[in-house]
């Protein structure tokens, strides 16, 4: 009798941790805290698996990938402070020079001058300090710190 009941506990413990594991796998938690940028799938849709449901974009992933010419390349350092302005954005916005492009490129072509599409240019990225209203695709003007802009 006593082996029956310890059978019947281990079967019983055995079917809670499974269903606790079913649970878990069912069970969506985002990787990172961060904003939902876009919805691929809603409520009651069926996803196939392994396929996203949101893009996320975490709170520390925000960059501001500018452009610069050659000549204005020594105004800018890694680790640097620039400053940060955009349409309807609040004054005062900065951010860190995160990435220096090694090689210069062409100017991407959503710049259409065509004096301009002729020079190389340096990519550069800045993380935004503190809490901002800049979204993804928003244009923004960098220049550094006590200096002009580029």
């Amino acid at each position: 009798m006593l082996a029956a009941a310890e059978a019947e506990t281990a079967s019983a413990e055995a079917s809670l941790r499974l269903a606790e594991r079913r649970l878990a796998d069912l069970t969506l938690t985002a990787p990172a805290a961060g904003t939902i940028e876009a919805l691929y799938h809603r409520a009651g849709e069926t996803v196939a698996a392994g396929a996203p449901i949101l893009a996320l974009l975490p709170a520390d992933g925000l960059r501001v990938r500018f452009f610069v010419p050659e000549r204005r390349l020594s105004s800018f350092r890694l680790g640097q402070r620039v400053r940060l302005s955009c349409d309807g954005c609040p004054d005062g916005m900065t951010g860190r020079i995160s990435h220096i492009a090694a090689e210069p490129q062409f100017t991407p072509p959503v710049i259409y001058s065509l004096t301009e599409r002729a020079k190389l240019v340096f990519l550069l990225e800045a993380t935004p300090e503190g809490r901002t209203p800049i979204r993804p695709g928003l244009p923004v003007d960098v220049s550094p710190e006590g200096g002009g802009g580029p």
